[in-house]
Formats: C-alpha cells, structure tokens, sequence
C-alpha cells in the first residue's frame, strides 16, 4: 500500500503543480480522476448499487468533484467522495488520496 501511495503521491503532485487555491487544485484532481478512472465503474451510494458513468468538476469548491452515477437509467450525481468503489479498485485509491487531499 505505501508503494501505491507514494505513486498516488507522485501523480497529485504533477497534476497539482501549478495550481494556486482550492478551485485549480480541484480542477487538476478531476483531471487526475478523468485520466486514471476506467468508465462505467461500479459502486454503491447509501448502499444501493449504481454504475459511475464519469467525474465533473464545476468550479464550486465547496461542492468538489461529483460523480455522474447512472441508476435505472435515470443519472444521478453525488460527491466522489460519497460513494463507495470496490476495495483496491484504482477508483478507491484515487478516492483515497482525494479524502488525504481534502483532509478527511
């Protein structure tokens, strides 16, 4: 895990490394996220199985990076850190490190 870490780690810092505040450090997370995340990805939000069809970042950092999720068919869109991915998953890593970054 301190391998995967220390990788994750080394990705935020490049794709954080020009940014000044809290929205351009947002906009390079989502761009982290777009170009690490495989979609759809399965997870589960309040414990209901839903299919991740992608990650948006509006320019509202109290709102963060949002995930598109897709239920039934009907899209729906939760906080990326309000839902849960598969262990060991890259997105449950990449939702690791976002926690770190935001400081939960």
């Amino acid at each position: 895990m301190e391998a995967l870490d220390a990788e994750f780690k080394e990705l935020m810092e490049e794709y954080l490394a020009d940014a000044h505040d809290d929205d351009e450090q947002l906009m390079g997370l989502h761009a982290l996220l777009e170009d690490q995340l495989s979609f759809p990805a399965k997870g589960r939000v309040v414990g209901v199985e839903v299919e991740v069809v992608g990650v948006e970042y509006g320019g509202n950092p109290y709102r963060g990076v949002v995930a598109v999720c897709d239920r039934a068919g009907r899209p729906y869109a939760v906080s990326f850190l309000d839902v849960t991915f598969p262990p060991h998953s890259v997105a449950a890593d990449c939702q690791a490190a976002l926690r770190k970054w935001s400081g939960e």
